[in-house]
């Protein structure tokens, strides 16, 4: 285990308010998460992300730090594609991780699979989803919580049109793959098709206290 002087120069603690703080680490994802959860923190969601992005302003240092957060993607051989905002744990991180490290995605089996898909949601076909729609789609309503109308509105206002999403294809096993949530200044893009978790990765994470997030 790292010890305490290590991690305090490893850890960037970024943000702060009534009782939780978030916090970015950067290497490669096992270790950076194992980091996190030395220190106390969780990984963030990617609702939790964007709604601090909101409080803090778009243009805020905060906000155009991409990262990777909770959750993930699971890419199917039959095209389709399916994401969860909550579903790594430390051994999933861990297999990933490793797997990247081997130069492979990491792939599921029929047990997980069912697990996956008992909390998630299909991803549309489409590859950019229109700020505009974001309040009325119901992938975004998901992804981004209550905050989603006002966070298209307000992405809008850079002048191009829509998120992009890129995910991994599947060939002839279900892949998994977690997600990179990008800065505001790349338009909060959805990266899902790293095989790179073993090189040097932001993650960032969250302590949470007192009342539920979406309630602060």
């Amino acid at each position: 285990m790292r010890t305490p002087k290590t991690i305090k120069d490893c850890i960037d603690i970024d943000y702060r308010r009534d009782g939780f703080s978030t916090a970015c680490v950067t290497g490669p994802f096992d270790i950076s998460y194992e980091i996190l959860q030395f220190c106390g923190y969780d990984l963030i969601t990617i609702d939790e992300s964007i709604t601090l992005r909101m409080e803090k302003g778009l243009s805020h240092s905060f906000s155009n730090k991409g990262h990777l957060v909770d959750g993930a993607v699971l890419s199917l051989p039959n095209g389709k594609k399916y994401l969860t905002k909550k579903f790594l744990s430390p051994e999933y991180i861990k297999e990933i991780t490793h797997s990247h490290k081997e130069g492979q995605s990491y792939t599921l089996d029929k047990t997980e699979i069912s697990s996956f898909l008992k909390n998630a949601i299909r991803i549309p076909d489409e590859k950019i989803i229109p700020f505009s729609n974001f309040e009325s789609n119901k992938f975004t309503n998901m992804l981004f919580g209550w905050i989603a109308g006002e966070y298209g509105k307000a992405l809008s206002k850079k002048g191009i049109e829509g998120m992009l999403i890129v995910t991994e294809d599947a060939k002839d096993l279900p892949i998994l793959s977690p997600i990179w949530l990008g800065g505001a200044g790349e338009y909060s893009s959805l990266y899902c098709c790293s095989r790179n978790t073993h090189q040097p990765t932001t993650v960032r994470g969250i302590i949470r206290k007192g009342k539920p997030f979406s309630e602060m």
